[in-house]
């Protein structure tokens, strides 16, 4: 089975003991794995890196997933030495590690070593000055990126305008766009959506999700998404888009969706 089919290395907090005394013996046995993930609550943080390292040389990883470890700044430099070493490397998930924007901006020098096409990065308060680090052209030259996984990262309306400033580079090929729970407003989705919406004809799944757009974002949203290039799937559950600003019912949003999608 391991000889002729894809493997995916998930190592639980259980089996760490028996890992850090097995680790060349382990990567030896499954030299084909090509997804490596672990959840660092219960792991030594070196433990964690030390691993990844010996990933890095050993297996021609496609996916590496870190959630909850907690990297310290020097860490997350030292975490991306080894990811430029990851050159057919296509998902990198760091959720839910408390990245600030300090953190970021060790880890994006080395994503251009890699043919990364998801990044997910939830959960991490980056916030707005995490988005415009973005712009750096680690990030926004990587010609192969397609699913951004930035849902409650705090960027709110400002950050969400720094993002459309990102997403207007003419390589941006997004078609994946996770937003869920950032504290985005409708102030923030006019000035996204008048910005770049008329021009990310490749969306295909935009999440705007637990996010007080109300009915005037989502009135947005309808009047700029290009005509016979309706996005596949939307996710506007928890935006309350019946309440206008001034907080009383409003439809308007949803007629003008409706109106949209019969185009």
């Amino acid at each position: 089975v391991i000889e002729n089919r894809k493997v995916t290395c998930q190592i639980s907090w259980e089996a760490q003991e028996l890992v850090g005394q097995n680790t060349d013996l382990l990567f030896e046995a499954f030299s084909r794995f090509e997804a490596f993930g672990m959840t660092g609550t219960h792991c030594q943080r070196s433990d964690i890196l030390d691993l990844v390292k010996k990933a890095s040389t050993t297996l021609r990883l496609k996916k590496l997933t870190l959630e909850e470890c907690g990297f310290s700044v020097e860490q997350v430099k030292e975490l991306s030495s080894y990811i430029q070493n990851m050159s057919s490397l296509e998902r990198l998930v760091i959720g839910n590690n408390g990245f600030q924007a300090k953190h970021l901006s060790e880890l994006l020098p080395s994503l251009k070593f890699t043919k990364l096409e998801e990044l997910g990065l939830y959960g991490n308060p980056l916030g707005p000055e995490g988005i415009k680090l973005l712009r750096n052209p680690d990030f926004s030259l990587l010609p192969y990126l397609n699913i951004l996984w930035f849902s409650k990262i705090k960027m709110g309306d400002e950050g969400f305008a720094e993002l459309a400033e990102v997403l207007l580079n003419p390589r941006a090929r997004i078609k994946t766009l996770s937003l869920a729970d950032n504290g985005i407003t409708h102030v923030g989705m006019e000035k996204f959506c008048s910005r770049i919406l008329t021009g990310l004809i490749s969306l295909e799944y935009f999440d705007i999700s637990h996010n007080p757009i109300g009915a005037e974002g989502l009135e947005s949203f309808a009047k700029y998404v290009p005509v016979g290039n309706f996005v596949k799937s939307l996710d506007l559950s928890y935006t309350k888009m019946l309440v206008g600003a001034n907080g009383k019912p409003s439809d308007v949003g949803f007629d003008k969706m409706m109106d949209r999608m019969g185009e």
